[in-house]
């Protein structure tokens, strides 16, 4: 089977503020997996800036390249985030899609507001359970809403190893998609020495060397969607889709008790770009190259 099958049924990591699909924006997603993973915040108010740069990639016979930056805020169960990736296009003569000398798109943007709670029905037995509304738009909010999901229990072996099992997905009437929640976590990334988390939404091996610094290792399935301008180039008022298998590398350094700095090095592949038009038909399917790209975040806690 191949990758991208894979990474459609099961979603290495489905990922964003609050755990969501990367239509939350992907430059958040690697953090709030972690924090997912092993409970909310002992602080009411977290606050994360973030940035993100992909290297030009091929479409067709054009290229482009991505720089995407936004912030979210998280208070006790509630979270919203906003976030924008400007498009840099060069040889749009050569893009599969479009006019030939128009830019498809300037930039996309991505509004999302989220709920979630967990608990314990023992010492032993746990839950978990939140959605995500996220409106994904180029400029006209006006059809661009979909839902994010999820829901499980966890299972606590010892208190090195847990176990997850769940369903999330996108209720959405734009190629829903529904994945089980099934996860083996090992330790936690605040512990000192080696941590790792595999299965879904959770795939990392983490390695902390103090209270301060850390490095970790994580993959991840991104998708977004997103609707595009009434006088699109590409498709007017229809959808452009983009997902990817994100790989990267990252560092989380604490240089104040409540200030997480991370930087990261990613490597995008299996990347995929799908157009639908007005009524949510799809056009076309496009591969799109490769890529390596950057992570900035700063995330400070109250």
């Amino acid at each position: 089977m191949q990758l991208k099958e894979l990474a459609r049924r099961f979603g290495v990591v489905l990922a964003a503020f609050g755990l969501s699909f990367s239509l939350v924006g992907s430059a958040m997603a690697d953090d709030s997996v972690l924090r997912y993973a092993y409970g909310a915040d002992s602080d009411p108010l977290n606050i994360t800036v973030n940035g993100r740069a992909v290297g030009d990639a091929e479409v067709g016979k054009g290229n482009f390249g991505i720089t995407e930056y936004g912030a979210g805020i998280e208070y006790k169960w509630f979270s919203m985030s906003y976030s924008r990736a400007d498009y840099n296009w060069s040889d749009v003569g050569g893009l599969p899609f479009g006019n030939g000398s128009d830019d498809p798109w300037e930039s996309l943007q991505t509004l999302t507001f989220g709920a979630k709670a967990d608990g314990s029905f023992t010492d032993t037995l746990g839950w978990f359970a939140g959605g995500t509304v996220i409106s994904g738009f180029e400029e006209d909010m006006d059809g661009s809403f979909s839902l994010f999901y999820r829901g499980g229990i966890t299972y606590r072996f010892s208190d090195e190893w847990r176990a997850s099992l769940g369903l999330m997905g996108i209720a959405s009437q734009l190629n829903p998609m529904a994945a089980p929640v099934i996860g083996l976590d090992w330790r936690s990334p605040r512990d000192l020495g080696w941590s790792a988390g595999l299965g879904i939404p959770a795939t990392f091996v983490n390695y902390r060397f103090n209270d301060w610094a850390a490095l970790r290792g994580a993959a991840r399935w991104d998708r977004s969607q997103h609707r595009l301008a009434d006088d699109s180039p590409v498709s007017e008022k229809g959808y452009v889709q983009q997902s990817s298998v994100t790989t990267g590398v990252y560092l989380d350094l604490s240089p104040l008790e409540r200030l997480t700095v991370t930087v990261g090095a990613e490597y995008y592949l299996d990347r995929e770009m799908k157009l639908y038009d007005e009524d949510r038909d799809e056009i076309d399917t496009w591969d799109v190259d490769n890529a390596l790209g950057g992570v900035l975040r700063v995330r400070y806690s109250f």
